[in-house]
C-alpha cells in the first residue's frame, strides 16, 4: 500500500483474510476499503470506468464514498450511459456529454474519446438527424454548439445549408384567379326571360287585360222600330 500497488495489496490482504479471518478485522477492512477506492479511481483515470466504478462499489461495503470517489464514479457512470445510446439516439447521447463538458471534460473510456470528443461528434450526428427530418433550424443549433467546442471546416457546408434553409423565406405560392363566364344571348339560359300567362284556377273566369275596353252590345234598328 506505501507504493501504490493497489492490487498487490488487495490480493494480500484477501489472502490474509482466507488464511486469518480472525486477524485485526478492523485493521484489514480499513485497508480494503482504501486499496480498492484508490484502485477505483486510478481505474476511472486510465479509461476502465466500469472496472473503476465496480471497485468503488465494493469499497463501498466497508464505508462510504468520500466526495472525490462519489464524484468520479458518478462522471463514469454518466459516460457509460451516454455511450450506450450511441448510434442508437444522438439527442440521448448530446443530453449525457453534455454535463460532462465543464466537470469532466477530459474523462475518456477503452476507444480515447474524451467527453468533450463525443459531446462534438454526438452534436454533429445530431444535426444530421434533425436536417433529415426538414428540422433545419433546430439542426443549425446543433451545428453551432458543436462548432463552439471545436472548430470544424468540414462542418463548414452543411451548417451554411442548414443555415440558408432555415432563414430564407419561402416564395409564396401564385394565386391562381377563377374566371367566371360571361353568359351570351346564345345561351339559352341567359336568355332574358318572358312572362307567361298563368292559367286561372279552376271555376274562376280569367280577368280582361287591363288598359282594354269591354264591348257592349248595340241596338239593332229592328229592336228600335218595334
Amino acid at each position: 500500500m506505501l507504493e501504490g500497488d493497489w492490487t498487490a495489496a488487495i490480493d494480500a490482504l484477501l489472502k490474509l483474510r482466507k488464511d486469518a479471518p480472525d486477524l485485526h478485522t478492523i485493521e484489514v477492512d480499513g485497508m480494503m476499503y482504501v486499496a480498492l477506492r484508490n484502485r477505483g479511481l486510478e481505474k476511472i483515470r486510465s479509461t476502465d470506468l466500469e472496472g473503476g466504478t465496480y471497485d468503488l462499489a465494493l469499497a463501498e461495503r466497508f464505508g462510504p464514498l468520500d466526495a472525490e470517489a462519489r464524484n468520479y464514479r458518478t462522471w463514469a457512470e454518466i459516460y457509460i450511459t451516454g455511450a450506450s445510446f450511441w448510434e442508437v439516439d444522438w439527442g440521448k447521447a448530446v443530453e449525457y456529454y453534455q454535463q460532462l463538458i465543464l466537470t469532466a471534460p477530459y474523462l475518456a473510456d477503452g476507444s480515447g474519446w474524451t467527453s468533450t470528443d463525443r459531446y462534438r461528434i454526438a452534436l454533429t450526428k445530431y444535426g444530421d438527424f434533425l436536417a433529415q427530418q426538414g428540422l433545419f433550424c433546430e439542426a443549425y443549433e446543433q451545428y453551432q454548439a458543436s462548432r463552439q467546442v471545436r472548430e470544424d471546416p468540414s462542418l463548414e457546408p452543411t451548417a451554411n445549408f442548414a443555415y440558408e434553409e432555415c432563414y430564407t423565406p419561402a416564395e409564396p405560392e401564385p394565386v391562381l384567379e377563377t374566371l367566371t363566364p360571361t353568359p351570351t344571348l346564345s345561351d339559352p339560359a341567359a336568355a332574358t326571360p318572358t312572362l307567361e300567362s298563368t292559367p286561372p284556377p279552376d271555376g274562376q273566369e280569367t280577368p280582361p287585360p287591363d288598359n282594354q275596353e269591354t264591348p257592349t252590345a248595340e241596338p239593332t234598328s229592328e229592336s228600335s222600330e218595334g
